[in-house]
């Protein structure tokens, strides 16, 4: 007896180690809802490649809370209650189903999922699952693996926050230390992301204080109270260690000379997130073997360089 328990306290010593650097890691695909304001923010690598309008459960229903993962991914699922076949364009389902594992459920009661009415998404009215246009979750089920992890939450606070709260950090993992404090001087919009196009978190009242954490581009990354997120610099007046607002020297900008594919790594086997209009604005932070890292608007990711005229 005395040598099994030595062996089961060492075995447990081993696992406990494991499994905690299994938590503390970052998934290489993260999906983040935010039932506040109902978006969903699909990340590769702990970039962020795309964010959609969807629809959450109303009231009565709501959408649970907490962290899951995808479990099955079914092409024209039946609606069984209403004995609906798969495909059929009065399926409330619509004809993508990505099943999570809510409450220990195998995959075949709370899912993200396309819809037979267009107009209900960006509303809180579902049974408890999440609806997506038809075209977008299309887009998501093709990128989407199987255990990918999905966070859902109802927030005031950016991505990166709610994925810290899950122990995910999102982009670069270094610390970023405060470089001074600020007051807004309007009532200013907080947003996701560090564009106008991201979407807005709350709005702070004019005279609101705030800590700021990162700078680039004309915009601060602040914290005020439990709000993260970003706001535009302009509307800041800096207390103490104004910050550098200026664009980092390595990054420029150019514009896409054709209808140009945005991929998740620098290669062209890499899977495609979008494709950018000949046109398009981008920002170029990093360049790779001819090919550039960029963001326009939301999205980002990587490009072929022979396509991007400075």
């Amino acid at each position: 007896m005395r040598k099994f328990i030595i062996a089961f306290a060492l075995l447990f010593a081993f696992l406990i180690p494991q499994e905690f650097a299994k938590a503390a890691s970052s998934p290489s695909q993260l999906i983040i809802i935010n039932t506040a304001t109902n978006k969903l923010a699909f990340f590769e690598n702990g970039q962020l490649m795309k964010e959609f309008p969807v629809a959450s459960g109303k009231s009565s229903t709501p959408t649970p809370q907490g962290k899951f993962s995808i479990v099955n991914k079914i092409k024209n699922r039946p609606y069984y209650k209403k004995n609906i076949k798969g495909g059929d364009p009065q399926n409330p389902l619509g004809d993508r189903w990505m099943g999570m594992d809510i409450y220990g459920t195998p995959g075949n009661t709370y899912a993200i999922h396309g819809n037979n009415n267009e107009s209900s998404i960006g509303k809180w009215i579902s049974g408890g699952c999440v609806r997506m246009h038809n075209n977008d979750v299309h887009w998501l089920f093709d990128q989407i693996n199987v255990r990918a992890t999905v966070i859902i939450k109802n927030s005031n606070s950016s991505y990166e926050s709610i994925a810290k709260s899950y122990g995910i950090t999102l982009g670069s993992s270094t610390p970023v230390a405060t470089k001074g404090t600020g007051k807004t001087t309007i009532n200013l919009n907080v947003r996701t992301a560090p564009s106008t196009s991201a979407s807005r978190i709350t709005t702070l009242k004019a005279g609101t204080t705030v800590s700021i954490l990162e700078t680039g581009n004309g915009w601060y990354h602040i914290t005020a109270g439990n709000i993260t997120g970003w706001v535009s610099a302009q509307y800041i007046s800096v207390s103490n260690s104004q910050p550098e607002t200026k664009p980092e020297p390595a990054k420029n900008t150019g514009k896409t000379t054709v209808n140009l594919n945005v991929r998740t790594a620098p290669s062209t086997s890499a899977n495609r997130t979008t494709t950018l209009k000949a046109g398009t604005t981008v920002t170029i932070h990093e360049e790779k073997d001819s090919w550039y890292r960029i963001t326009a608007g939301t999205t980002s990711g990587w490009v072929s360089a022979q396509y991007i005229k400075k």
